[in-house]
């Protein structure tokens, strides 16, 4: 099974159900940011998340735990929490490997 994210032998993006096991007992950050972030990336080709932006419900190229999530929302409060210097190196590493941007002015 491919990262998540990444698309499968059919070129399509994985089942949103698919990856739910993959995230069982990570962290709440990883559960909904990171779970979010990775398909939102493979859909528009990159994480400029609008900050309206809400992670559809019922849509399986979405992991189930995502689902209603204000992605947008996170994404602002993580920008604002890099300029407070107050966020996690781990979480600094995966959001480079997304080509997370933190100042998007």
């Amino acid at each position: 099974m491919p990262p998540e994210g990444q698309t499968g032998s059919s070129g399509a993006v994985k089942n949103g159900s698919m990856v739910a096991e993959e995230y069982r007992g990570a962290s709440a950050w990883e559960k909904k940011i990171l779970a979010a972030l990775r398909p939102y990336k493979q859909l528009n080709g990159d994480v400029l998340v609008p900050k309206p932006f809400v992670v559809p419900s019922g849509d399986a190229c979405w992991p189930s735990v995502t689902w209603g999530y204000k992605l947008g929302v996170a994404v602002r409060d993580l920008r604002t929490r890099s300029k407070n210097k107050a966020r996690l190196s781990t979480e600094m590493e995966e959001l480079e490997k997304l080509g997370f941007v933190y100042d998007v002015f």
